[in-house]
């Protein structure tokens, strides 16, 4: 039964699909390529996370990649769909640091909070992606930035705890 609902899947995914794409070529105005795009990124994040979830190993592996194609595709979807203007990405760029920030704290969460080093990257592209925003919204001037050095500071400070609670093996 496995392998028939394996390829069935696929296979109603691959004919709805094509019903989509078609429906605007016979006159019937359904969704265009502009605006579907983003759900090919969204569906493969919910591909890896549903791989995390019900493989028998639960690579963390598969719930970082996953959560972070969730989130830059609803990300880029805001553009795509309207939401925001691609012209002000400029202005929303610290979003791709702050989401590769959570998807950091998604893998540290799917090891079962074990790992505190992957908490320095995540600190790290989070701090970065919030400090930018405050930055390109005009709430931090640039005498704040010259400070970026506490950021090396503060990740040391964390590898540090790390070594020193981790458990012995």
């Amino acid at each position: 039964m496995k392998s028939r609902a394996g390829t069935l899947i696929p296979a109603v995914i691959l004919i709805l699909l094509g019903v989509i794409f078609l429906l605007p070529s016979l006159g019937i105005p359904f969704l265009s390529w502009g605006g579907i795009w983003p759900f090919f990124i969204i569906a493969a994040g919910l591909g890896f996370l549903a791989g995390f979830i019900f493989s028998a190993r639960h690579d963390e592996g598969l719930a970082f990649v996953g959560s972070a194609a969730l989130m830059i595709g609803g990300f880029l979807g805001l553009f795509a769909w309207h939401i925001l203007d691609w012209r002000d990405m400029a202005r929303w760029w610290p979003g791709f640091p702050l989401i590769g920030g959570l998807a950091f704290v998604v893998l540290w969460a799917a090891g079962r909070f074990r790992d505190w080093g992957v908490l320095v990257p995540a600190l790290i592209s989070t701090v970065v992606g919030v400090v930018g925003f405050l930055f390109t919204f005009g709430a931090v001037g640039e005498s704040v930035l010259k400070f970026w050095p506490v950021l090396i500071i503060l990740a040391g400070v964390i590898s540090l705890l790390g070594a020193l609670f981790r458990r012995r093996e």
